[in-house]
């Protein structure tokens, strides 16, 4: 398959905690010329990064048995190389986000069916991914509104209490704790999807707004220079 479509695919997914409103903005970034895309590359070696992605962070947490750090100079992190364009970049940070999508869904379909350990190992990996893709993001934009700022720090920490949550899930068997214990944790999980959501709106937004403010210094740039 085509790495475009593979791109254009996984971001139909992440439209399921993405507003309509930014659906147009989403495509324009996926619409940037050729030669602003990923490296093509075959549907094999795309599917080894997928996987990559997907299991980066949770070997790194669980080998190195110590908690995931939110600091941005983590030296284990998966931080993105200074050889890419911003465009690039940005599509590495959808990926990542459609995992986390992907896996938030995962979580809510495992938790109707009270498989807390399962919920428990999931909620772990969305911790990690979202560190991840906030680090990653940081590591690339060239500023970032103090709204993002916030949110950012709403999201990881909400996280973590999601993670403590499920935690306790699989430390006991009273059926009474589960039970109460579980509309706490639907609530944490539909939180967490909001504000992941809206972080993701703004990133989106922001790309959007840089990325029509360079094509607009670009053609000011050309005009003046055909001027001469």
């Amino acid at each position: 398959m085509n790495c475009n479509l593979v791109v254009r695919y996984n971001s139909i997914l992440l439209l399921m905690v993405i507003p309509r409103s930014l659906c147009l903005t989403l495509f324009f970034l996926l619409s940037l010329p050729p030669s602003m895309h990923l490296i093509q590359v075959d549907s094999v070696q795309r599917w080894m990064e997928d996987l990559k992605l997907m299991t980066d962070c949770e070997c790194m947490c669980i080998l190195q048995s110590k908690p995931i750090s939110a600091e941005k100079d983590e030296q284990n992190e998966l931080i993105l190389s200074s050889q890419y364009s911003t465009s690039d970049n940005l599509q590495l940070l959808l990926k990542r986000a459609w995992i986390i999508s992907t896996e938030l869904t995962r979580i809510a379909q495992k938790l109707e069916k009270n498989r807390w350990q399962r919920v428990h190992s999931m909620t772990v990996r969305v911790n990690c991914h979202v560190r991840s893709m906030i680090n990653e993001y940081n590591a690339f934009t060239r500023s970032s509104s103090e709204e993002m700022n916030q949110l950012e720090k709403l999201l990881i920490d909400k996280c973590s209490e999601f993670t403590a949550f499920t935690e306790r899930c699989i430390q006991t068997e009273d059926e009474q704790m589960l039970r109460s214990m579980k509309s706490c944790i639907n609530e944490t999980l539909t939180t967490v999807a909001q504000y992941f959501g809206q972080l993701i709106e703004l990133v989106l937004t922001h790309e959007a707004q840089v990325s029509l403010q360079d094509k607009n210094k670009s053609n000011y740039n050309n005009k003046h220079v055909h001027k001469y």
